[in-house]
């Protein structure tokens, strides 16, 4: 008889990691084949029933199903991951910020904006483990990117899509909520209100109750950063200003 494990990666395969039509079939009870499935996968993989499936997306909105990843996944048990995101590069400043910030944080990105890729590479400069989520399906992503390499040998690298990559629509949704669920607190540098998925990324944060530590901007501007101070959010000057 086919077990769980392998009925949810059946199902991953067979809807390309799409969250509601693999619920949709569970829910259904759809007919699945009585076993030997071929999968012809090639990742590691834990699935929702797994007992390394890590603890903190079991309580996400959404939790995917699989989970296909290189690297070291007993990093997403620590207790002091950290996103960092916004809406530009950043300055030397910032990056002094989160050079000291890897010493003691995990950080977590989706490598989609120029901050990310700055933090993933601050981090690689500290020699620091670093966690690479991905909205494609590993073999589909650029295999020979710097920082690809750099989180298969000294981090990990995760993706909900094991077998061919999604629907350009879902991508956003499925790596900012797994982001976000994994992410202890999350660190804003700057922000804007037409980024839509850098305010996807926020919201699913604020949703997952998970703290905000903000820079704050120009008085007037158009930053979102300012606003999130003024419902709450920590102002941060300095490192010590992050706990």
């Amino acid at each position: 008889m086919i077990s769980a494990r392998n009925i949810l990666i059946y199902l991953n395969k067979k809807h390309n990691g799409n969250w509601d039509r693999i619920y949709s079939d569970i829910q259904n009870r759809a007919n699945y084949p009585d076993d030997d499935i071929e999968i012809n996968q090639y990742h590691h993989v834990t699935t929702l029933v797994d007992p390394d499936y890590p603890t903190k997306l079991k309580q996400s909105f959404k939790p995917p199903f699989c989970l296909f990843w290189e690297g070291d996944l007993s990093l997403l048990c620590k207790d002091n991951i950290m996103c960092i995101c916004g809406s530009d590069k950043g300055n030397s400043e910032i990056i002094k910020l989160i050079s000291q910030l890897s010493d003691s944080h995990i950080i977590i990105n989706g490598d989609d904006s120029a901050i990310e890729r700055v933090a993933l590479q601050t981090v690689m400069k500290n020699n620091q483990p670093l966690v690479l989520v991905l909205d494609q399906a590993i073999d589909e992503s650029d295999l020979d990117d710097e920082v690809f390499l750099y989180a298969v040998k000294n981090g990990l690298v995760i993706s909900e899509f094991g077998f061919t990559s999604p629907e350009i629509d879902e991508t956003q949704l499925s790596k900012t909520r797994i982001i976000a669920f994994l992410s202890d607190k999350a660190l804003i540098t700057s922000s804007k209100k037409e980024n839509t998925r850098l305010c996807l990324l926020i919201d699913h944060l604020l949703g997952a109750g998970k703290e905000l530590f903000v820079l704050p901007e120009k008085p007037l501007s158009k930053s979102l950063n300012n606003e999130l101070i003024r419902d709450g959010a920590i102002l941060v000057n300095k490192k010590e200003d992050i706990f």
